[in-house]
């Protein structure tokens, strides 16, 4: 937007010049085409400029570009000349393209090519050539084919024909304007006549004398009229102007100018204040100007930009203050009243201004001396200073007439007339930069300089009294001085204020006043000084003595007053920066209170644009202030300047959701978000996934749009009115969430006027499509219908009901039953390991010891149900174990078809006893891959005794191996059984599932276990059992399982059977041969046998194991782990024997007091007992056990265990054991050197908790149980109980030598709880670590 100012010289009969200052918008700012054809502001509030190449609105701030005809893209293509708008009552514009309308909608915001049809729907005929609109916005249409003039009645939208009764040649005649009168509707045809016709009667009522015939006009031309509130018909044609007297029916044309008819008329229209103003072609804009004997026009004087010969084609009022031209060439051009508020006499940089008694003005330059300024012409006359010209800094007035002017280089100057002298004293005042001049008592100066203090001068004596710091005053850089009514002279400095009452010669600090720099200061009509500083502005009243501080609406943060003024009517003007503040103030003598009101103009007021300089305002005698700055004066008077006082009305002007502009009726995700116009429709709604939404506003206050501040919130969402920065017109929302809100706007013009109505948008976001109301409704309607067909459901199952139930309650009991007799077996099958135990070792010594054959044949068939019974008893524990915590496959590597051979080897006794052929085939010589062997072992051994167990004798059971081509390998147990019949195979592997057949037979029935637990482990490993017929009898069970190769196969050795296995061989070798005498073992030397301290709760075990033992050893029987502690107080056996489960101290808590005594921690412990879990074992390895031994076991190899831990040991405790030491020790074999190593990393990992064995062991490249077997030989200790030492032995040297509390040391040695650190402690040193630290006791123990 480009400003400008035009004079024009309009002479009234008072002969005032007067100025219109213009602002303009052309293409550069937006505009189509810079061709105004017409201008039309809506009822809206928006501006309409109709141009050759389409349609622009305008809302301040945006150009919105409509075109008649536009490409599928957008763009415009064939002709868009407008030339004419006219607004219906419905806000339809009505838009002229050369001799076809074209019709815009404000709820589509589109232009729509059915005007015809939009008159014919109204009742109208023919085709639409003419349309004007009355006060009311009724549409009066001229048409053709057939012609007519029709009035639409703007209420029921229904067009009613004017009736031409008595004036048929109008029906004739084209019709080229009307122009709304109180006598009627004016119409004026090409021929140039006029006629008047009456809206209600909708008939012609007169016709007014032609144009023709009156006033010699040429008939046929297009004439156009324009009624002004004076009575006047302003009517024109390209040829001429006439004014026609309406209401004496008389034609005024002799008082036009001739000169000024001549011209082309474009445009003729009366603004709000009744002037009316003619837009010519080539001869600009006139004003006109009604007498009673004439009518004068005026022209506009020269311009750059829009000047007489410019082209103005229409000038429009908007009906709120502002004049709207349009131009051929030049765009739009705007003006009203209140825009431009100052005038600026262009000059040279001004620091000082000082009025004189004779109207003029006294200019101090900055770089060109002491001028004038003259207010009448606006004119400065410089005059030159003695020397080169100096930098004016103040002037101050004498009452003789004489200036004094301070220079900032050139000390204090005396100007009478046109001389200039500068002043001698021959005191400081001669040298110094003089930057404030006061009058003071009896004649004299106040002079102030930027560094030497304040002088008191007195030119009649040439005397100089000087004030400085010394003196009182806050610093010496004086930058402004005010005299107050009493004599008081108020001093601002670089450093807070100071006071000089009544020329004293020592001056007061005003308390109160910030340290600071204060620029100006002044005492106003109501003895309040005013202070301005780089802080903003104080006032202090010397009254009550008290300083205020003065809010102005400034920049962001304290505003920077660099010049103070008060006017005529008692208010303050601040200059700020390039602004000017106006401060009203409201003062209450009896109280003190100030209240203030302020309103701040800048350059878009007419203000110079740049800032203005220190202490450079005036007021003049008239009430005119001055205030200078680089670019020359600006000059006004308050009282005249007009303030835009009309309230803004609030427009929404365009939306914008997920940063795409949205258009009436377009969607944004699947939802249309208005079908009208925002500004039309209110409302908005959106769908629960937008991501932000942006609405723009705009007001109908077209002066200075950029300072308009609007204020908003949306209710809904937050409480408080916010305010956007002046200029920004738009509000930003992001994620809100479902619900109604409104969006209130309200705004604040240039000057500060808010708008009367808060203009409201309602914002819907809309919940889910799945939870929207018709949804709600659909879920109760489906929840309803659920309801009533599971009721339709449950009633048609009644019927079944009393059988469902019987059934359920049949399967539910024999469940029960189930369960029962799983958990009673499972219960049993621990307490029956013991037992086993007793019978299983007893006989295995009776049938080595040997005897006659029919007694062998005895304790052989005792020993093989012995065995059968603890299969029995291993798979029921398998079997419980699978159904408490599942099945887990823990597959290695090996060769499957050597495995499979030893286990159908291990079943040849049975196989020989039964009388039955067992044999196994293979196709292939060997199979690697990975499978869990125990489980394979299981499943192999089920099937294979399955197979024994239904097989007569004379049968025959053949295990198979063989290889599928997809990669599996295929397991087969076949039998010349029985078979099993179609209806047991489809339940065969199902749990607790026993066959009618064998049910009857108590030799072949089975608790339905077995084969349950073979489906499930074949299933672990990913393959499938099924059970088949065999030829011509018997059952095939075929095992299918997906190899899974190693990648290196591994070097099997061949490995015994199983100890059961063993022992049915063996039974069934006794079983056939004779009995053979066993060879006389030699008498050994009897030696002291090693004790053995035997814990079990159980007697028998107790009496067994003394019986069994007693050959070896000593044995030393206790029954509880609580006995066994206080045993080993005073015993100490070579090895101790103990059960795992015990009441009390059961064998975990046993074991680990036992490996944290020093004394008893080397002795070797083995646990029997009847828990088999892989859990438990690891649990006891870890304490420290030397070996595991499940029960039942065989006594003999217990024997042998216990010997080779004894002998170990015994040798252990001859030789000394390697103490290990965090510090240096000396290496001498290789065990040594590996606990050395050890002994480095657990130190240099120490403050590491989480340091493990398993750790230590990768460390050290070896094992968790070779480390636990090396360390245990040479230290004595486990490997916990290693890496627990070391970090006991060096917290007791840094309990010793550092400041550290136990705490400190615990977290410092990897502890994590310090009361276990002093529980280990104790333990390891008998004492606490506190009392250890107290004492400080180092016999016990070594140092690091």
């Amino acid at each position: 937007m480009k400003k400008l100012i035009i004079y024009i010289l309009a002479v009234f009969s008072a002969g005032v010049s007067y100025a219109l200052p213009l602002e303009q918008l052309s293409s550069v700012a937006g505009m189509t085409n810079n061709k105004i054809n017409a201008i039309h502001r809506d009822s809206d509030g928006f501006m309409w400029f109709a141009t050759v190449a389409g349609l622009c609105r305008y809302d301040g701030y945006d150009h919105d570009l409509y075109f008649i005809h536009r490409s599928p893209d957008g763009m415009p293509e064939g002709e868009n000349d407008i030339d004419n708008i006219t607004e219906a009552a419905d806000g339809r514009l009505w838009l002229r393209s050369h001799t076809m309308y074209y019709v815009y909608n404000p709820l589509t915001e589109c232009i729509e090519h059915n005007a015809d049809s939009l008159f014919h729907a109204y009742g109208g005929q023919g085709y639409v050539r003419m349309v004007k609109a009355d006060k009311n916005k009724a549409l009066w249409i001229y048409a053709e084919s057939p012609s007519g003039i029709y009035y639409v009645e703007p209420e029921r939208n229904r067009a009613r024909k004017i009736s031409t009764l008595g004036y048929r040649e109008l029906e004739r005649d084209e019709v080229t304007d009307f122009a709304g009168t109180p006598h009627g509707m004016a119409v004026v045809t090409r021929r140039g006549s006029i006629y008047l016709v009456s809206p209600s009667a909708c008939e012609v009522t007169e016709r007014i004398n032609d144009i023709c015939v009156e006033n010699s006009a040429i008939p046929d031309m297009v004439y156009t009229m324009m009624y002004d509130r004076d009575g006047l018909l302003w009517v024109y044609n390209t040829e001429r102007l006439w004014v026609l007297d309406l209401p004496r029916r008389r034609w005024l044309n002799h008082r036009l100018p001739q000169e000024g008819r001549g011209m082309i008329v474009k445009s003729v229209a009366q603004d709000n204040d009744g002037r009316v103003w003619l837009g010519r072609d080539h001869h600009g804009l006139e004003l006109v100007s009604k007498h009673s004997d004439r009518i004068d026009f005026h022209e506009m004087l020269d311009s750059a930009n829009l000047s007489e010969s410019s082209s103005v084609t229409t000038v429009c009022d908007d009906g709120s203050g502002t004049l709207w031209l349009g131009t051929y060439k030049r765009g739009v051009f705007y003006h009203n009243d209140t825009m431009h508020k100052f005038s600026l006499a262009k000059g040279s940089d001004v620091n000082c201004l000082v009025p004189r008694s004779d109207g003029k003005v006294w200019v101090g330059s900055d770089s060109r001396s002491v001028g004038v300024f003259d207010p009448s012409d606006a004119s400065v006359t410089y005059f030159q200073s003695v020397g080169s010209s100096a930098a004016v800094t103040s002037m101050l007035p004498a009452r003789d007439g004489t200036l004094y002017v301070g220079t900032f280089s050139r000390g204090l100057q005396r100007m009478r007339g046109r001389d200039t002298e500068r002043i001698v004293t021959h005191t400081p005042v001669d040298s110094v930069y003089t930057w404030a001049l006061a009058n003071g008592p009896d004649g004299d100066i106040w002079i102030g300089s930027l560094e030497s203090g304040l002088f008191r001068y007195n030119p009649s004596r040439g005397l100089v009294a000087e004030y400085n710091t010394l003196n009182g005053l806050p610093s010496d850089c004086i930058l402004a001085l005010a005299t107050a009514p009493d004599s008081t002279l108020y001093v601002a400095t670089a450093y807070g204020v100071g006071m000089i009452r009544n020329g004293a010669a020592r001056a007061e600090i005003l308390e109160g006043f910030d340290p600071g720099t204060m620029i100006d200061i002044t005492v106003d009509s109501r003895g309040l000084v005013w202070v301005a500083s780089h802080r903003g502005i104080k006032v202090y009243d010397p009254h009550f003595r008290r300083i205020h501080d003065i809010e102005v609406k400034g920049r962001k943060g304290a505003s920077y007053v660099i010049g103070l003024q008060e006017d005529k009517e008692g208010g303050i003007w601040a200059a700020e920066g390039g602004r000017l503040i106006h401060i009203q103030v409201k003062y209450d003598s009896d109280s003190g209170l100030i209240t203030t009101t302020d309103r701040s103009y800048d350059s878009r007021d007419g203000l110079q644009d740049s800032d203005f300089n220190q202490r450079s305002l005036a007021l003049l005698p008239s009430g005119e202030m001055l205030v200078g700055g680089l670019y020359g004066i600006n000059y006004f008077d308050p009282a005249k300047i007009r303030l835009n006082n009309r309230a803004p009305r609030v427009m929404f002007t365009s939306l914008r959701v997920d940063g795409s502009q949205v258009t009436p009726g377009q969607k944004s995700r699947g939802r249309v978000v208005t079908d009208r116009a925002i500004n039309r429709s209110r409302k908005i709604d959106l769908s629960h996934d937008f991501r932000d939404i942006t609405v723009n506003f705009a007001t109908d206050n077209y002066v200075l749009p950029e300072k308009t501040v609007y204020s908003y919130k949306l209710d809904g969402f937050n409480d408080d009115w916010q305010s956007t920065e002046p200029g920004v017109n738009h509000v930003t929302y992001t994620n809100l969430s479902p619900g109604r809100y409104t969006l209130l706007v309200k705004a604040r013009n240039n000057d500060g006027f808010e708008s009367e109505d808060t203009a409201a948008l309602e914002i819907v976001v809309h919940e889910p499509f799945y939870w929207t109301v018709w949804a709600r409704l659909a879920y109760m309607v489906m929840v309803l219908g659920a309801i009533y067909g599971v009721y339709v459901i449950i009633r048609q199952r009644e019927r079944r009901r009393f059988n469902e139930k019987r059934r359920a309650d049949a399967l539910k009991k024999e469940e029960e039953v189930n369960q029962m007799k799983l958990r009673f077996i499972t219960n049993i099958s621990h307490d029956l390991r013991t037992p086993l135990t007793l019978i299983m070792s007893p006989l295995d010594t009776m049938i080595k010891e040997g005897g006659d054959e029919r007694h062998m044949k005895r304790l052989a068939l005792m020993r093989k149900n012995a065995d059968q019974l603890l299969a029995m008893v291993n798979q029921l524990l398998d079997f419980r174990k699978s159904e408490m915590s599942g099945l887990t496959l823990k597959a290695s590597d090996g060769e499957l078809v050597a495995f499979l051979e030893n286990v159908c080897s291990s079943f040849n006794g049975l196989s020989i006893s039964g009388g039955i052929k067992l044999r196994f085939t293979s196709d292939i010589p060997a199979l690697y891959m990975r499978y869990d062997e125990q489980k394979i072992y299981k499943v192999m051994t089920n099937l294979i005794g399955n197979a024994l167990k239904f097989t007569p004798s004379g049968g025959s059971v053949t295990i198979g191996i063989r290889l599928k081509d997809e990669g599996n390998v295929i397991i087969s147990v076949s039998d010349t059984g029985p078979g099993v019949s179609d209806e047991d195979k489809r339940h065969i592997f199902e749990r607790f599932y026993q066959s009618k057949e064998a049910a009857s037979d108590p030799a072949t029935t089975g608790y339905g276990i077995g084969l349950s637990l073979v489906h499930d482990y074949v299933e672990l490993h990913g393959g499938h059992v099924e059970v088949s017929d065999n030829t011509p009898t018997g059952a095939v069970f075929e095992i299918t399982l997906p190899v899974v190769e190693c990648e290196k196969p591994p070097v099997t050795l061949p490995e015994p059977a199983p100890a059961s296995a063993q022992a049915s061989a063996a039974i069934a070798q006794m079983l056939d041969e004779p009995r053979r005498t066993r060879p006389a073992e030699p008498v050994a030397k009897p030696q002291a046998r090693p004790t053995a301290l035997v814990v079990d709760d159980n007697a028998d075990m107790l009496e067994f194991l003394k019986d069994g033992l007693g050959r070896d050893f000593h044995v030393v029987t206790v029954g509880s782990g609580s006995e066994a502690l206080r045993l080993l107080g005073s015993l100490k056996p070579s090895i101790i024997i103990t059960d795992l489960m015990m009441p009390g101290v059961d064998g975990v808590e046993l074991t680990r007091r036992i490996k944290a005594d020093k004394e008893l921690g080397n002795i070797p412990v083995i646990v029997l007992s009847a828990k088999s879990g892989e859990d438990a074992k690891v649990e006891m390895l870890t304490l420290g056990v030397e070996d595991y031994i499940t029960k039942p076991f065989n006594i003999e190899l217990l024997i042998l265990r216990m010997k080779r831990l004894v002998a170990l040991t015994s040798g252990t405790r001859g030789s000394r054991l390697i103490d290990p030491e965090p510090e240096s020790i000396p290496i001498t074999p290789l065990d040594e050197k590996m606990v050395e190593k050890a002994v480095k990393y657990v130190v240099s990992n120490m403050k590491r908790s989480e340091l493990s064995v398993e750790e230590l062991s990768s460390h050290l490249g070896m094992s968790r149980v070779h480390l636990y077997k090396k360390l245990k030989t040479t230290t004595g200790k486990t490997p916990i109980e290693f890496i627990r030492l070391i970090r006991l032995k060096r917290a007791a040297q840094l309990l010793r030598e550092s400041q550290l509390n136990v705490s400190e040391v615990a977290y410092q040695v990897g502890f994590n709880s310090p009361r276990n650190f002093s529980k280990y402690f104790r333990d390891e040193f008998g004492m606490l670590p506190s009392a250890y630290q107290e004492t400080k006791e180092q016999a016990t123990i070594r140092p690091l």
